[in-house]
């Protein structure tokens, strides 16, 4: 049985088993997990997930991931897993200087928000919140 902290991943790689550079260390298995609830939150909302970069569903995934990862790992880990992404992003996907910058604006406003919440459930309501007040950025 293969566990991080108090969750098991024992059958996780099935999900990704058609992708054979999928990357399963801890880092990369809290990636996908955190992809996927701030999805399962996404289509709950009613924010479109068919387009990934560049919109709202790109903006609350990654307020969530870095609420989540601040609310569970504390600032720090989230300001380097954050930032790690997004370097990550400019070698894979040579994203855009504007992108890169929205993503990190919108991973702070995530870690403010996972300094206050209680559980996955309140960062996603927070995080949505903050999307529908404007106070993410949805357009690079």
């Amino acid at each position: 049985m293969s566990n991080f902290g108090d969750i098991n991943y024992d059958d996780f790689s099935n999900d990704h088993s058609t992708d054979s550079s999928t990357d399963y260390s801890t880092g990369s298995i809290l990636y996908y997990r955190y992809e996927e609830e701030a999805r399962a939150y996404a289509n709950e909302f009613g924010i479109d997930t068919r387009i990934e970069t560049d919109n709202a569903w790109d903006a609350f995934r990654h307020a969530y991931a870095s609420a989540e990862m601040t609310r569970e790992y504390g600032e720090y880990v989230a300001n380097f897993a954050g930032w790690a992404n997004e370097v990550k992003g400019d070698i894979t996907y040579d994203q855009s200087v504007n992108a890169r910058n929205m993503d990190e604006f919108n991973n702070a406003v995530g870690r403010e928000i996972g300094k206050e919440s209680t559980s996955s459930r309140d960062s996603a309501n927070k995080v949505l919140e903050a999307l529908n007040q404007g106070q993410l950025i949805t357009d690079p």
